[in-house]
């Protein structure tokens, strides 16, 4: 006879951080659902300041050039892309989640940074 355990039962356990919803994550009070909940927030301001940076540099400046698109693109990617890098490390450093907060303050600072640099790119 062969020694399959037949009775035993598989438990799946949710180790991906996505896959935990809002309220499993407050139901238990530990350091790895803090950090989740922080970086799903941070994830969420910056696609609000995107949203932001989006309606002040180019809608209500009512400037639909080329250039300030490509502008608002590469910002988003830029920030997007050190969103995504980070965020796999802040588990094991949690000294990351003050980069990712600089990230969220760098979609800000963009406009400024050219302003005092003087680039007239018709920003």
């Amino acid at each position: 006879m062969a020694s399959f355990p037949i009775d035993e039962k598989k438990i799946y356990i949710k180790s991906d951080p996505n896959v935990l919803g809002l309220f499993e994550l407050l139901e238990e009070e530990n350091k790895k659902n803090r950090i989740i909940i922080l970086l799903r927030l941070i994830d969420s301001l910056i696609i609000i300041s995107l949203c932001i940076f989006f309606y002040i540099n180019i809608i209500k400046k009512n400037n639909y050039s080329l250039a300030n698109k490509l502008f608002f693109i590469a910002v988003a990617i830029l920030c997007l892309l050190i969103d995504n890098l980070f965020e796999s490390y802040t588990f094991e450093n949690q000294m990351l989640v003050l980069i990712l907060l600089l990230n969220l303050f760098l979609i800000h600072l963009f406009p400024l940074i050219f302003k005092f640099l003087k680039l007239k790119n018709e920003i």
